[in-house]
């Protein structure tokens, strides 16, 4: 699917409303997905990295030669919500969270890269493999599944390793089949002995790339053991 540029049909059900300020040239279009920028403004949605999913956009508001704030616009905060899921669905995605791909189209993990979480999919569209029911979860409300972006800090160890390998590290944290969404890496020391001995420690500041929340080392890394302090969220399955 594609981002919408029009007012969309909107099917609804169980709503709730809540009221935000619009972000400076935003245009946003009536039952579209949107979210909240860093700086706390209404955006348009989409698969960018910094945004936090709002809602569901009651009306449509056109701040494109405004100022952050000079315009508001109210949300469809809780209910459920007829949108396209992009790489399609089934019956046995009923249940699986779901993420902003793009104002008009949500994802499940593995057909997004920044993770954005809109909510969970309640019911397939009857004849449909390509649009769902989504029940959508309120700001700062993350289900038990999906951790608050936290501070973390993990040991992989391995021998030549060229890649981290974080998911052991995440069932240590969360359960088996748990895993790491990185968004954000402060420190990362490679160590050549098992131990970590301070002697052996060999500080990598550009060894390493951060891409759809993963993690991966680049050229020829010989350390036996990578420490990894991070901001990311906790996935279980």
């Amino acid at each position: 699917m594609t981002a919408s540029t029009t007012d969309r049909r909107l099917q609804m059900r169980g709503i709730e409303i809540i009221g935000g300020l619009v972000g400076d040239a935003e245009e946003l279009f009536a039952g579209t997905i949107v979210c909240r920028d860093a700086t706390g403004y209404i955006v348009d949605g989409a698969d960018s990295a910094a945004l936090v999913f709002a809602g569901i956009a009651r009306d449509a508001v056109d701040n494109s030669e405004g100022d952050d704030g000079d315009l508001s616009i109210d949300l469809y905060h809780r209910g459920q919500f007829r949108f396209a899921v992009q790489g399609g669905c089934d019956q046995a995605d009923v249940g699986a969270l779901v993420y902003v791909k793009d104002n008009n189209t949500v994802a499940k993990a593995a057909d997004c890269d920044e993770r954005i979480l809109v909510g969970r999919i309640a019911e397939i569209v009857e004849g449909s493999s390509t649009e769902a029911w989504i029940e959508i979860l309120p700001e700062f409300e993350l289900p038990p599944e999906v951790s608050e972006r936290s501070l973390f800090m993990v040991e992989v160890v391995g021998v030549d390793t060229t890649d981290f390998d974080l998911d052991d590290a995440a069932e240590e944290y969360g359960g088996t089949g748990a895993t790491f969404y990185v968004s954000d890496v402060l420190h990362v020391h490679a160590f050549t002995t098992a131990t970590a001995a301070s002697a052996g420690l060999k500080v990598v500041t550009t060894d390493w790339t951060l891409a759809d929340g993963v993690l991966t080392t680049v050229g020829d890394e010989t350390a036996t053991t990578w420490a990894i302090w991070f901001l990311g969220h906790l996935v279980r399955p």
